[in-house]
């Protein structure tokens, strides 16, 4: 104990002199250099210290516990990747299992996930997270949260705001029941909590200042976190506003010309419109305020995703296989947390039987989201539908309590909220206005404009569907227990928010459906702010279940989902929030190409690194010429050599990938430039408003699109001619020979040589899988996991990305989020020929062999057993922990 106590004490010391440091100011020569050589060898020496207390702080992982709130004893099994296997009698216990476990192996992160959810960040971080809880708590996540848990908690046949009546209304056994269940897994939290030592407790703690146990979880917290990542995954407001911004600058015809326009050689997710198949039977069942606090934030989760389901036609063992690989921010921990959840089903009456789930969950939310059982799998993508609305609202009083609709001056609606701020007496009052649309956001956008935000995960109500956490556990346990594709739909039909694109896999079928609740709107469709005042574009309701995209095993043999455009005919309006196509046309065009497809074919699939957004550059700079420009220099010259016998691959070691990235981006950087400001080309070119909430907007990775349209539409008859009038020149042919000289000259000074066989790819970006303490120096050195070099960019199926305004500032390192696991499930051998890889690693403690266990294999591309269910091979049990209620054994 005293050794500890003097680790501690070093430790603190340490910390204390590193954050010095790196507060001192460079006042001197070369000073700047010593605050950073010190900053990296006080990092490195807190990186063993910590490291060294945080071996002694791992999770026990064998043994027995008694605990209270249990139906009957759980069995813990942990495999040799350190994925819990929690083994219970009935619905409710594996959830308290899995509580459990999410706090054994990321307590830390689950108290982060409810701090930012709740708006409570000022509760640690103190005053300089204010700004950002009073934009959490004007959007109303821990509001909407408590709403939801006295709807669960009462019966509140009398509020229109609960579920009740229609399509979407709760039995009272069924609202007993999702109270129970959530309840289980708030207490299996809290049972790890009682059962901790002291010693045991996540480091995180010690250096913000917390203690185990002082911050008790509630289902209001679990509710809360819903919300706020459903809100996260959902798209439409920032575009509202993006193109609103574009108008006022160039005008509609202006706007209009950098508008998302889907090309016409990209696939949509169902071209021909829904495909209602036949079963197949076998024998098987911007705002700058919030700058200071960002250090404290995790990356935004804003991304996209690949996910695919061929037909045993196309494969190698005559039956399905599916494959998914979410894009979210790239974290350690990270975001997902790999389980197997197995419990007694008594669905059938009469015929208990064990159910297994197996697959990735986010800690603190119960169950699992993308995954498989016994019977059937499941892949995710964001449908990036677009469920939101912005409103311009008029008011009609001096002190703005008053504001305009069809004629009538209503009331703005107040709700007080405390926030408290750590080491200060008393709560922050703050109010919360908001009109019949939604909140007043125009502080959270930086605006001085009168502006609500209408959105699905925001709204309450019988016609949105149960609330976001109800509709999620009746959704996961139906798919937990579903056999065949009819449960499959039945399950599709609970979950209202996000809107996801999910792919299906039976024994024998595949299959697609979109969830969630997607506006009718009366008027519009959705792009641009609309006036709040005149009625005329509200909506009128929701699409029908019916009605919403799906398909059942396709005469094409499979469905590819990568945030894609979704139907290529048919009157309904998703919106166009949509990514670009590149990745699902890479993708087509692997599946087409091979004959039979194997588990290891789709495995290569996911980490391919053709862009197809580079391939189209390389042809358009075929079609101009460049080698005519008489002042192109000689290093120029010599990099277009390169470029035009180029595969467009984005290999981390690629020369020409790295010249690709640059010109492009100076290219597009200076077309927008000609009509748009610095910091509005930054937001029409993918920059999110709040990047700390959200990363991008949704003209993300639609420049090169927009790019290839206007030149070839100036070449070919003249058009677009005002935006040709860039700071290289007036001509295409001048905008693409400046831009590339900038290049040449931008890699030269980056990489301190002229000579090009050193500009590689991999050198210039890099990931750094990112801790939510790490953006405070020095403890990136502690937690984060990199740098690395990396390949891929936003149009490669092996995504990589970062923040917009960081690569416009030239700094390409800063990849923030890619492939944040991958999975491959062949359905030929009752789901034990299923793969994965999770990085870094399913464990959150930096001491742990499984935090970055995974890491090595996402690099390379590999994938490791699934462990669907434990048994003696790869997927042994290397510990058991038994968790039993008081007076009951385990035998």
């Amino acid at each position: 104990m005293a050794s500890r106590s003097f680790l501690l004490v070093v430790c603190f010391l340490v910390v204390v002199f590193a954050f010095s440091v790196a507060h001192l100011p460079p006042a001197k020569p070369g000073f700047a250099t010593w605050k950073e050589r010190t900053l990296a060898v006080g990092g490195k020496l807190l990186h063993v210290i910590l490291y060294t207390i945080e071996w002694f702080r791992q999770p026990v992982w064998n043994g027995e516990l008694v605990v209270d709130g249990l139906h009957g004893p759980i069995r813990i099994h942990r495999d040799p990747f350190g994925v819990p296997h929690v083994v219970a009698g009935d619905w409710h216990d594996v959830l308290f299992g899995q509580g459990f476990v999410h706090a054994q192996d990321r307590l830390w992160q689950m108290h982060m996930n409810m701090f930012l959810s709740r708006g409570r960040l000022s509760e640690v971080f103190g005053e300089v997270a204010l700004p950002m809880d009073k934009i959490l708590r004007t959007l109303g996540f821990d509001a909407h949260a408590k709403h939801e848990y006295r709807c669960l908690q009462e019966a509140a046949l009398d509020d229109p705001t609960c579920f009740v009546g229609g399509e979407f209304s709760l039995t009272e056994v069924d609202r007993k029941h999702i109270l129970v269940v959530l309840d289980a897994y708030v207490a299996g939290i809290n049972a790890y909590l009682d059962s901790a030592e002291v010693s045991q407790t996540p480091i995180e703690f010690f250096l913000v200042g917390l203690r185990l146990g002082q911050h008790r979880f509630t289902a209001v917290d679990v509710l809360a976190n819903a919300r706020f990542t459903s809100w996260q995954m959902t798209k439409g407001s920032q575009r509202d506003i993006v193109r609103s911004l574009l108008v006022e600058a160039i005008g509609e015809v202006g706007a209009d010309d950098i508008e998302p326009s889907y090309e016409t050689h990209l696939p949509y997710h169902l071209p021909q419109g829904i495909v209602k198949g036949r079963l197949k039977v076998g024998n098987e069942l911007l705002l700058k305020t919030i700058q200071r606090a960002e250090y404290i934030l995790p990356d935004s989760a804003d991304g996209g995703s690949n996910a695919w389901v061929l037909s045993g036609n196309r494969t190698t063992t005559g039956q399905p296989i599916l494959a998914n690989d979410p894009h979210l921010p790239l974290t350690a921990p990270s975001l997902w947390h790999q389980s197997h959840l197995t419990f007694i089903s008594h669905r059938i009456p009469d015929q208990p039987h064990r159910v297994h789930m197996s697959g990735f969950s986010m800690p603190l939310l119960p169950g699992t989201l993308t995954g498989q059982n016994d019977f059937c799998a499941w892949g995710v993508t964001l449908a990036n539908i677009d469920v939101e609305d912005v409103f311009l609202e008029e008011f009609t009083s001096p002190d703005n309590s008053t504001y305009l609709y069809q004629g009538e001056s209503l009331p703005v609606q107040e709700r007080v909220e405390l926030i408290r701020v750590k080491d200060q007496p008393e709560p922050i009052r703050y109010i919360v206005r908001s009109t019949h649309h939604g909140p007043l956001v125009s502080h959270v956008f930086g605006t001085n404009v009168p502006i609500s935000i209408r959105s699905t995960p925001l709204s309450f109500g019988p016609e949105i569907g149960l609330p976001i956490m109800a509709s999620a556990l009746r959704f996961i346990r139906r798919l937990a227990e579903a056999r065949n594709w009819h449960d499959f739909k039945e399950s599709m039909r609970i979950a209202t928010r996000p809107a996801l694109n999910i792919v299906f896999a039976d024994f024998h079928n595949i299959g697609y459906y979109v969830t969630g609740r997607v506006p009718i709107r009366k008027n519009g469709l959705g792009d641009s702010m609309v006036p709040g005042w005149t009625g005329e574009y509200e909506w009128e309701g929701y699409v029908p279940f019916e009605k919403m995209p799906h398909a059942l095993n396709p005469e094409c043999g499979y469905v590819i989902s990568s945030n894609n455009p979704i139907l290529g005919e048919g009157d309904l309006w998703l919106g166009n929030a949509f990514t670009n196509g590149h990745r699902a046309h890479r993708i087509q065009e692997l599946i087409e190409s091979t004959e039979k497809i194997s588990v290891q074919d789709c495995a290569r699939f996911q980490v391919d690194l053709l862009s197809g957004a580079a391939r189209d550059f390389q042809a358009l700079v075929s079609r101009l010429d460049l080698e005519e420009t008489l002042t192109l220099s000689a290093a120029a010259r010599a990099a277009l050599a390169d470029f035009r016998s180029w595969s467009c691959e984005m290999l981390a070691e690629s020369v020409s990938a790295s010249v690709y990235s640059v010109w492009r981006t100076k290219v597009i950087q200076a077309l927008f430039r000609s009509r748009l400001d610095p910091e509005l080309t930054s937001i029409a070119m993918g920059q999110g408003l709040v990047p700390v909430l959200k990363n991008k907007n949704q003209f993300s990775t639609w420049d090169s699109s927009t790019l290839f349209r206007m030149v070839e539409g100036h070449l070919e008859n003249g058009t677009y001619s005002e935006w040709f009038a860039t700071e290289y020149g007036d001509s295409p042919r001048a905008l693409f020979a400046g831009a590339l000289e900038a290049a040449v000259t931008y890699l030269a000074d980056f990489f301190g040589s002229e000579v090009q066989s050193a500009w590689q790819w991999g050198q210039m970006h890099q990931v750094s899988m990112k801790h939510q303490l790490a953006k405070k120096k020095p403890l990136d050195q502690v937690f984060n996991v990199g740098p690395f070099p990396v390949g891929g960019d936003e149009d490669t199926i092996a995504l990589s990305s970062g923040n917009t305004r960081d690569i416009l500032n030239g700094n390409y390192n800063a990849v923030g989020w890619g492939v944040s696991h991958r999975r491959v499930v062949d359905m030929s051998n009752k789901m034990n020929n299923s793969f994965v890889v999770l990085p870094p690693g399913n464990a959150a403690n930096i001491a742990s062999v499984h935090f970055k266990m995974d890491l090595e294999d996402w690099q390379r591309g590999r994938l490791r057993p699934m462990c669907h269910v434990v048994n003696d091979g790869q997927c042994a049990t290397i510990a058991e922990l038994i968790l039993s209620p008081p007076s009951i054994d385990f035998d």
